[in-house]
């Protein structure tokens, strides 16, 4: 559908409305307790743009789909990376993520072939070797008739996973070391991004001295794999395989080690953060449904009669997809974006001057009642295809919009499939009940407090 218009624009663009100075260091407190309860509370109260001013800086809150396709579509070449990116430039230097211009276009390029859906078939056998490990597990603990947080169990999965696609047999034996190393370097984007100052790296806190181990393991495991792979003559069909044979068509130019180091950085540490993450929140939202659980249950059954899933059934497990996607929407784990105006622009009637920051939440588009009737009811039926149809595309942002659309989507929706078929195939999920998990908006949106739950191997 096209995108549906905003209200119409004046001929003189005007500040957009939002809560004054007075009370900004109760609203800083607040935003730092509950980021979403007040860009939520804000959007309710003064609309489609909101206006916020921090000394200098100027910040704009965006909601509507036309707006959102302007800015990220139509107009995106006037809007790079924003200030909500340097936590995670810290970490990966220059990626993907974190640069914009001719030398985002050229890392675009370069590394899209590597998540093609061909490529993509080939590493969901991945995904389900690693799932099998995960399986294993939960038997042993079924068997034993211990409980178990079940959420906080996708975190070591999705990070098998990914570190299997990328490396292949060559994380044999270093599974650990990559672990912790992906776990100190988490930690340091957590600090910096709920931290307004942050002390230098040279200062020997608790925070520097994990960064710095963090990043010295990685890079000792991963340049090793790398110089290891430029010395075969052997092809392998891994991600880090097809990014070192890549070669950009109008430049011939390859990634360098260090821009393959960044890459991988990024993928480690943002690629298993935020599938475990939308993991975790289906299998609380289905305990809280079972109507859905049921529909679910009994598709896994019709389509796969017991056999483990792979990449070809998943266009028979529809429902499957609509629940995820639903998901998605209500707790998207990316559930802000930012990006900084170059020049000066508009959106509706209001002004966007040059140098202003403008943050997208996922969150709260997600419950634009304009697009989303009933926006906290869960309803995978939102995604059957004539319902999609009717929305603007913009409405539903759970991977960004326009050129710079997550480059892994595709993976991060394949991998939760295959898992939730597996896990529900093998599995009666029993959470306990009085859980309020909470929500934990850092780098991904998380659950605060877990998933406890007991298992059932079904026969």
């Amino acid at each position: 559908m096209s995108v549906r218009a905003s209200p119409p624009a004046s001929a003189e663009p005007r500040r957009a409305p939002g809560p004054g100075v007075i009370g900004l260091a109760t609203r800083l407190l607040r935003v730092r307790r509950d980021p979403i309860g007040v860009l939520m509370e804000d959007a309710r109260r003064f609309g489609d743009v909101v206006r916020y001013r921090f000394g200098l800086d100027e910040v704009l809150l965006i909601r509507h789909p036309a707006h959102i396709h302007h800015i990220f579509v139509r107009n995106d070449r006037n809007y790079w990376r924003g200030p909500l990116y340097d936590p995670v430039r810290h970490v990966t230097s220059d990626s993907l993520l974190t640069t914009d211009g001719a030398e985002w276009n050229k890392r675009r390029r370069l590394m899209s072939p590597a998540f093609s859906r061909r490529r993509l078939a080939m590493l969901s056998e991945t995904m389900v070797e690693e799932i099998e490990w995960l399986l294993k597990r939960w038997e042993r603990f079924a068997h034993a008739g211990q409980s178990l947080n079940v959420a906080a169990e996708m975190y070591p999965l999705t990070q098998r996973i990914v570190g299997r696609a990328l490396f292949g047999s060559d994380l044999s034996g270093q599974v650990e070391t990559i672990t912790g190393a992906v776990n100190d370097l988490r930690l340091d984007v957590d600090r910096r991004s709920m931290n307004v100052f942050t002390l230098p790296d040279w200062i020997p806190t608790r925070g520097s001295l994990r960064y710095r181990r963090g990043s010295a393991n990685l890079d000792r495991v991963v340049y090793a794999i790398i110089r290891d792979r430029r010395q075969r003559e052997a092809r392998k069909e891994d991600l880090l395989s097809m990014m070192m044979e890549a070669r950009d068509e109008e430049t011939g130019e390859v990634l360098s080690d260090s821009d393959l180091r960044n890459e991988i950085a990024l993928i480690l540490v943002a690629g298993h953060e935020t599938t475990a993450a939308l993991l975790g929140w289906t299998l609380h939202l289905l305990h809280r449904h079972p109507e859905v659980l049921a529909c679910l249950d009994e598709e896994i059954e019709r389509v796969l009669a017991g056999r483990r899933p792979c990449f070809d059934d998943l266009k028979s497990l529809p429902y499957s997809s609509r629940v995820i996607r639903e998901v998605l929407r209500l707790f998207p784990p990316a559930w802000i974006i930012d990006r900084r105006a170059v020049e000066d622009d508009a959106v509706g009637a209001y002004a966007i001057p040059a140098g202003a920051a403008v943050v997208l939440s996922a969150y709260v588009t997600h419950r634009h009642p304009e697009f989303w009737p009933e926006p906290e009811r869960f309803d995978p039926d939102r995604f059957l295809r004539e319902a999609v149809a009717a929305r603007p595309a913009e409405a539903y942002v759970p991977f960004g919009a326009g050129p710079r659309t997550c480059i892994g989507s595709q993976f991060a929706l394949t991998e939760a499939q295959l898992v939730l078929a597996s896990l529900l195939q093998r599995f009666r999920i029993r959470v306990h009940e009085g859980q309020e998990p909470g929500m934990e908006p850092s780098v991904a949106l998380r659950l605060r407090k877990g998933l406890m739950a007991s298992l059932e191997v079904r026969s």
